[in-house]
């Protein structure tokens, strides 16, 4: 049975030497309605009804907050759409270990990835380099598979150094026989493909260019999958199969040469709104 962290996330916002705790949909309703500043101003506060282990993200001014009025920053942006999986990758130089920041559970582990790499975001937390080779890898485990109709989505941001004809898998999971899903590219086109029973469904854009920063999105609905590269209109397929994925871990960076960035889950399709305001806090 995938578990899912119950409690709602909480988001700190530091302003002036206070912090406010608010619960996420306060947090989005204050900001939205807040003209100006790091973030929402003043408004109620409150912790969602949640006590104790919930995660907890820090929107500083200047920092992931945002800065010069321009509004909350890329991470709390993140977290007010409650993922169930967020790791920014930015983890000590020399860390075994990807921290999950969305939940108490479901810490990555690096496999022969170099941290410390230039941040993808408009934001100075850093992101992880992968080397291309089939080591080199992060491994989240099986809380985040999907399995049969579940809703879901993935979301990276990437900057591929090679393109060429091999593909390099952003996200990847396998039954081993033939049901699976992963969002991958090659020189060819950027997909995402869910597969049941040995039949594709395959949502697919054009093909990364090297050295070109990318926001990539892959939502599942129940009846279609879609892919999003930079907001903007995805490509999308339908998918209807029962996906038979249980104890099968998630890989994140397989065979990709180059830097990856705020990845994070959901266990339900982001919104083309939702989508617009994520690629929209990374770039400004």
């Amino acid at each position: 049975m995938r578990l899912v962290h119950a409690c709602l996330p909480i988001v700190a916002l530091s302003v002036a030497g206070c912090t406010l705790l608010l619960d996420p949909d306060e947090y989005r309703d204050g900001a939205q309605s807040h003209a100006g500043g790091s973030g929402p101003g003043g408004g109620s506060s409150g912790t969602g009804g949640c006590t104790g282990g919930c995660g907890v993200v820090s929107a500083t001014a200047g920092g992931t907050g945002g800065a010069g009025g321009m509004g909350p920053g890329y991470e709390a942006v993140v977290m007010a759409d409650r993922p169930v999986a967020y790791w920014r990758l930015g983890d000590a130089v020399g860390s075994a270990t990807a921290k999950n920041i969305a939940s108490q559970m479901g810490d990555g582990s690096y496999q022969n990835v170099v941290l410390g790499a230039d941040g993808l975001i408009s934001d100075p937390d850093t992101a992880a380099s992968f080397s291309g080779s089939l080591s080199s890898y992060l491994d989240v485990g099986t809380p985040f598979v999907f399995s049969g109709f579940e809703r879901f989505t993935l979301e990276a941001w990437l900057d591929a150094q090679i393109v060429d004809s091999v593909p390099r898998y952003i996200f990847d999971v396998w039954n081993g026989i033939d049901d699976g899903y992963r969002v991958d590219f090659d020189s060819t086109s950027l997909r995402f493909l869910r597969q049941v029973a040995g039949l594709d469904a395959i949502g697919s854009l054009a093909a990364p260019m090297p050295s070109e920063i990318l926001y990539v999105v892959a939502v599942y609905d129940g009846s279609n999958v879609c892919i999003y590269a930079n907001a903007g209109i995805p490509s999308c397929s339908p998918s209807d199969g029962n996906l038979m994925l249980s104890g099968k871990s998630l890989s994140i960076g397989y065979n990709v040469n180059g830097v990856l960035d705020e990845v994070a889950v959901y266990a339900r399709e982001l919104t083309p709104a939702q989508i617009d305001a994520h690629f929209a806090a990374g770039t400004r």
